[in-house]
């Protein structure tokens, strides 16, 4: 059920002069340059329209006080020319210049200066309380985070100054977003919708363009907590699968919850690959369960997060109340393993503490040999952990643990950033405060860059790094990564 967004403020355009005259930069004959500059559909986001007396290539040049950035895009050949602008601070001045190469002439356009929109009022809004530039990995990129504030909730992408970029929040309150991940394309942001209070079965899975065009939506009723995108174009994610279960042992829970992993081509038919009520070889502890967080069913299992790696083209879920994580084939729909919990395959290695094993997590991150992962540890305090994991030995081990020093009870995430030269820096959300930190995979946990939200009640469920806007592929850990 998407809503549509509120309805933007009125852009306003001045034009103005600049430096540089406008005219000829090569003494030959020059080409009439204009450019005219209009909001996008979406904060942040601004259409420029550039129009030449003949056939040119066309540079578009911006910046906030002086024209230092350029569109990484030209606009080749043909008199008509369009840019998408990506990545400016929303509610701000930004100054714009088109330069026009033609056959026989190089010609600057007059400047004009645009006030980009800003967001809608009930957007949260941030602030980055540490910033050591000597160490952080990257000054400059940005962040998609995943939020809840009060009855409303989005997803937005802030900058490396924590200012906003890019911003959907979800105007329906009985609606809630869950996660929001990068295309695996790179042409936009996937994410997932639930009934706010889990009562009403009214999910959905959208496919939002970065540019702001119409998204893609995929009804997906049970839908809830994760969704990833596939290589081939495809979404999946976790669901729900209703009915009675019979516990070991004797005894009926009625109307019980267990998870499925599902799949669609966005706006397609789902398939379900994979059902814990037929697909799960072991019997599920009728104790652990709630009744809280699914009013009017027993939430047996209560999958929080859900991985895909192509290695193996395997879907891997983390079920919260049995502390385990669960592999299962994509193409099968087979379990193939468990890590953790009563039915655990895995044993800890040679010298590894077994009390280092989570309790309550959430993870996001899983690579040939290693995984990510934030374990809640009910009652606290919460510590993000990386393991090494060799699926020949079936052994793990503890490489690295951070304590948070606070109990995290939602949600909370760990994940590696996704540049070759960040191999020591993680990016941690501690999602109940909404804190988002770059750290340091130091013996301390050097924080190293630090956003905050500006009002305490924001929630930020997951955070991923963006390198490059234009190139949201970028956010993919790159290969050896």
């Amino acid at each position: 059920m998407l809503r549509s967004l509120a309805p933007l403020a009125a852009l306003t355009l001045l034009a103005c002069s600049g430096d540089k005259d406008p005219g000829t930069e090569t003494g030959a004959p020059s080409v009439d340059v204009d450019l005219t500059v209009a909001p996008g559909p979406i904060p942040g986001i601004m259409i420029a329209t550039v129009t030449t007396s003949e056939d040119a290539v066309v540079e578009l040049e911006y910046g906030l006080e002086e024209t230092i950035l350029s569109h990484p895009v030209l606009g080749n050949g043909g008199t008509d020319h369009r840019f998408v602008v990506l990545g400016l601070k929303t509610d701000h001045d930004y100054v714009f210049e088109a330069v026009a190469l033609a056959s026989e002439s190089s010609t600057r356009s007059d400047l004009v200066t645009a006030h980009t929109d800003p967001t809608v009022e009930d957007v949260p809004t941030f602030t980055v309380t540490t910033n050591d530039t000597e160490q952080t990995c990257q000054p400059d990129g940005f962040l998609l985070l995943t939020w809840v504030q009060g009855g409303n909730s989005g997803m937005t992408i802030v900058d490396k100054d924590g200012d906003i970029v890019w911003s959907v929040p979800l105007t329906d309150t009985d609606v809630q977003a869950s996660r929001a991940q990068i295309t695996h394309d790179g042409s936009g942001i996937v994410y997932t919708t639930a009934d706010a209070l889990r009562q009403d079965l009214v999910g959905e899975v959208v496919v939002q363009p970065i540019d702001g065009t119409d998204p893609t939506v995929t009804s997906t009723p049970t839908a809830h907590h994760d969704v990833v995108p596939l290589p081939d174009g495809n979404v999946a994610w976790l669901g729900y699968s209703f009915g009675d279960y019979l516990c070991d042992g004797g005894g009926t829970i009625e109307d019980a919850a267990v998870d499925t992993i599902e799949e669609a081509t966005p706006g397609g038919s789902t398939t379900v690959l994979y059902d814990m009520f037929d697909d799960y070889p072991h019997p599920l502890d009728c104790s652990t369960g709630s009744s809280f967080f699914l009013p009017g069913r027993y939430d047996l299992t209560h999958s929080n997060s859900l991985m895909y790696r192509e290695s193996d083209d395997a879907f891997f879920h983390m079920l919260r109340w049995h502390d385990t994580l669960i592999k299962v084939d994509r193409s099968s729909g087979d379990y193939q393993w468990q890590f953790g919990g009563t039915y655990s395959e895995f044993t800890p290695a040679a010298g590894q503490d077994p009390e280092d094993i989570f309790h309550h997590g959430h993870m996001s991150d899983i690579w040939n040999g290693g995984m990510m992962v934030f374990d809640n540890n009910d009652p606290g305090p919460s510590v993000v952990r990386e393991y090494t994991i060799d699926e020949d030995a079936m052994t793990w081990e503890q490489a690295w643990a951070w304590d948070t020093g606070a109990f995290e009870l939602l949600l909370g995430d760990i994940r590696r950033l996704p540049q070759p030269e960040c191999r020591d820096h993680v990016l941690v959300t501690q999602s109940t405060s909404g804190v988002v930190r770059e750290m340091l995979q130091d013996a301390v946990g050097t924080t190293v860059w630090m956003l905050e939200p500006e009002v305490s009640n924001t929630i930020v469920s997951r955070a991923e790094v963006i390198p490059d806007i234009y190139d949201l592929a970028s956010a993919k850990l790159s290969p050896g990564r």
